[in-house]
């Protein structure tokens, strides 16, 4: 019977690797990777992502916002449209969106105080049991002689602690430009994952009514990863019980001479 025994837990294990195997293959038709892309709006305003189908399935992206702003100019507003720059899209050339940005009057201050310093937010939630890596993004940014001279992205993962780049430049002279940007090191999030773009060094006098620095057509590139490793798991669980209570026959005495 041990055999018998074998037999069942090599079955129990083709079991698991069928699983893992429609796992991968499920994995690679529905969690490609795609763009979450924000353009602050045209004609109207615009806080939640513009391109919904190219948001990969298993993960939402929520509306962008702002925090330590200082200013009382309205967060999405048509002044100072974007404009002068191009960027990949989906692997498509295009141009600044124009119209509304997003924007915010920063604090003054010569270095990055995360409870403090200017920052715009989005939060990325995978769906349960799932996860999502963060692999790229980019935006559109504009920052006045008192907007901020330098940027940095961080992550809820860490309570903000950690840069998730190389910290950027940003000339603050009222022109338009395009940012792409690399992270040091994957960001892989678990569960709904807040990312902020810090702006700092900025020199004063605070601006107090006016939006010093601005962003249009934000996007993040993201892969999300499908929950069936647990499945795979409970599968392997299940063939290991089933061996354990797989009947034995009793042992043949030996014959007596």
């Amino acid at each position: 019977m041990r055999i018998r025994s074998l037999d069942l837990s090599i079955a129990g294990s083709g079991v698991l690797v069928a699983c893992l195997v429609a796992c991968v293959l499920g994995s690679s038709s529905t969690a490609l990777a795609g763009t979450v892309y924000w353009n602050a709006g045209s004609g109207t305003g615009n806080l939640v992502p513009t391109s919904t189908t190219d948001v990969p399935a298993g993960v939402s992206a929520g509306a962008f916002s702002r925090g330590n702003n200082v200013g009382n100019e309205v967060l999405n507003n048509s002044t100072s449209s974007s404009s002068g720059y191009s960027f990949l899209l989906n692997g498509v050339s295009t141009s600044a969106s124009g119209s509304f940005n997003f924007g915010a009057d920063s604090v003054v201050g010569a270095t990055l105080e995360t409870g403090s310093s200017t920052y715009f937010s989005v939060t990325i939630t995978p769906d349960p049991g799932a996860t999502f890596e963060l692999t790229g993004f980019g935006f559109g940014t504009r920052s006045t002689t008192n907007g901020p001279k330098a940027w940095t992205m961080r992550s809820s993962f860490d309570n903000f602690a950690t840069d998730l780049v190389t910290p950027g430049i940003v000339n603050n002279n009222s022109t338009w430009v395009y940012v792409n940007a690399a992270l040091t090191a994957p960001l892989v999030g678990s569960a709904a994952t807040e990312l902020r773009i810090y702006g700092y060094n900025v020199d004063g006098p605070q601006s107090f009514t006016s939006n010093t620095w601005r962003l249009d057509d934000v996007q993040l590139q993201i892969v999300p990863e499908p929950a069936c490793a647990g499945l795979a798991i409970a599968v392997c669980g299940l063939g290991l019980a089933t061996r354990k209570w797989w009947p034995r026959k009793p042992a043949r005495a030996a014959p007596r001479s």
